[in-house]
């Protein structure tokens, strides 16, 4: 029961954090912090809007959606993403996402702080 209470405590701070940052102009990861699409290695469903994506060597990534593209998801569901034609993602509008409630496009990409991740409660972590 702990652990429910904690992830819904992450969900609602993801959720108000992730509605509060998001920008009228999307904002582009820095080089470094581009993703290889297949250095993706694992991803967990947060909320219907939000997605935490493990990308080996770089770290955790929070995608968001404004489609409620994960409302009938589990992390356990495969996700498929399209990526327009380009391995190397650097903002939100080159990804679309594939999962069980349709297809979607992203609408942020941010990747999180080392911080961020550690307080991340453990079934959050992908």
């Amino acid at each position: 029961m702990k652990l429910l209470i904690a992830a819904f405590a992450a969900a609602a701070m993801f959720g108000t954090a992730a509605s509060a940052a998001k920008p009228a102009q999307e904002a582009s990861l820095s080089g470094d912090d581009c993703i290889l699409m297949h250095l993706v290695r694992n991803h967990t469903v947060v909320d219907q809007d939000t997605m935490l994506m493990n990308v080996y060597g770089k770290g955790v990534y929070r995608v968001d959606t404004a489609q409620a593209c994960f409302r009938s998801a589990v992390s356990a569901d495969p996700i498929a993403f399209n990526t327009r034609g380009r391995e190397k993602i650097c903002k939100a509008s080159q990804l679309g996402l594939q999962a069980r409630s349709g297809y979607c496009a992203a609408q942020s990409l941010v990747k999180l702080t080392p911080q961020e991740v550690e307080a991340l409660p453990r079934k959050l972590k992908p």
